[in-house]
């Protein structure tokens, strides 16, 4: 069973790699208005690859700056945090 299901900007390759590694479904952008539970993105400043008339309800996380490991415990943090 998944833990969460988690859209991931395309460009973070490895995050989507860890992430998978530790259970996750992980989609990608275009699912955003598929109810995941977290987003990712490469940095705040992307808009969501300019989807900014989509509105998502789910925690967005930016991974600039971040490694796998950091995402993913701040991935912990905040689907604990909702669920």
């Amino acid at each position: 069973m998944s833990k969460g299901r988690v859209v991931v900007d395309d460009e973070l390759r490895n995050i989507k790699s860890a992430l998978e590694e530790q259970g996750y479904e992980v989609l990608g952008m275009d699912a955003l208005g598929q109810n995941p539970d977290a987003v990712i993105v490469s940095g705040i400043d992307d808009n969501l690859m300019g989807m900014q008339g989509i509105q998502v309800k789910a925690p967005v996380i930016s991974a600039s700056g971040m490694n796998a490991n950091q995402v993913i415990n701040e991935l912990n943090k905040k689907i604990m945090k909702t669920k």
